[in-house]
C-alpha cells in the first residue's frame, strides 16, 4: 500500500529522506489510526494540499516509486483446508455434492 486514505486525511508511504521533507509541511504528521500506535513510513498530508492536485500528484508519484521498491509482504502461513492436496473448487464441490446438488447445476459446477 503506498497510499490511502484515513477519515478526511490522505497519508503517504514514503522513504526515511521523504518523510523528514514532508514533516517540515504546515499540518504533515505522521500517520497513527490508534492513539500512540504510530504507522512506520505513513505520513498524513496537510490539509491544504486539497486543493492543489499537482502536489499531490507529486508527492503520490514519490510514494509510489519508493513502495515500488520494498520487497513484497510475505503472507501468513495459514492452513486454511483441511485437505491440503485438493484444491479448494473440488473441497466445496464434494461439500455441496453432500448438502444438494440442486446448487451445483445453478452454477454450472
Amino acid at each position: 500500500m503506498f497510499f490511502g486514505l484515513f477519515g478526511n486525511d490522505l497519508f503517504l508511504r514514503l522513504s526515511s529522506q521523504d518523510q523528514q521533507v514532508l514533516l517540515k509541511q504546515k499540518g504533515a504528521r505522521f500517520l497513527e489510526p490508534m492513539k500512540g500506535r504510530p504507522m512506520k513510513d505513513y505520513v498524513i498530508t496537510p490539509k491544504t494540499w486539497m486543493n492543489d492536485a499537482d502536489t499531490v500528484r507529486i508527492w503520490v508519484s514519490r510514494s509510489l516509486a519508493w513502495s515500488s521498491k520494498l520487497p513484497a509482504k510475505k503472507g501468513k502461513n495459514r492452513n486454511l483446508f483441511r485437505y491440503p492436496l485438493q484444491s479448494p473448487l473440488l473441497i466445496l464441490r464434494d461439500r455441496i455434492q453432500r448438502d444438494g446438488d440442486v446448487f451445483l447445476r445453478v452454477r454450472g459446477l
